[in-house]
């Protein structure tokens, strides 16, 4: 019973992480396109196995669960805002959503920033591969 307790517990909290990146897909699709949400999400490139790895590897860098983050209300940011990406274009969706384009943000921080690029995001974005970078983001300087 204490090992279905403690596999339901990780279940849980991956659905967790899965649904808010659902979500997240799905709000800006709705709102960034003209047609929405039309394909399933592997087919607009967003592997949500490796967004919830990359968070949950995040989380214990702060020395934290999941669970944890969420519960000091902490919210799943896009290190580059998604209005600068063209979600019209599959690719670019997957940029949008490529693990290394998320983070963990205080949800006050992460209210504050809403769609802007701030001055430390941009020392953030230059450490990034820039195959993620938008189309309308040529260049960091």
């Amino acid at each position: 019973m204490a090992r279905r307790r403690e596999l339901d517990n990780i279940r849980s909290k991956k659905d967790s992480i899965k649904k808010s990146l659902r979500t997240l897909l799905y709000n800006a699709l709705s709102r960034y396109t003209d047609k929405g949400k039309v394909h399933t999400s592997s087919k607009y490139g967003v592997d949500y196995k490796k967004c919830i790895l990359k968070l949950e590897e995040d989380a214990q860098s702060y020395g934290y669960t999941v669970k944890e983050m969420r519960e000091m209300n902490y919210h799943i940011d896009h290190i580059i805002p998604m209005t600068e990406y063209n979600l019209e274009k599959k690719k670019e969706v997957a940029r949008c959503f490529n693990p290394l384009n998320l983070r963990w943000l205080p949800a006050k921080e992460n209210i504050i920033k809403g769609n802007h690029l701030r001055p430390q995001d941009l020392e953030i974005i230059k450490t990034l591969p820039k195959e993620i970078y938008p189309q309308s983001l040529k260049e960091i300087k």
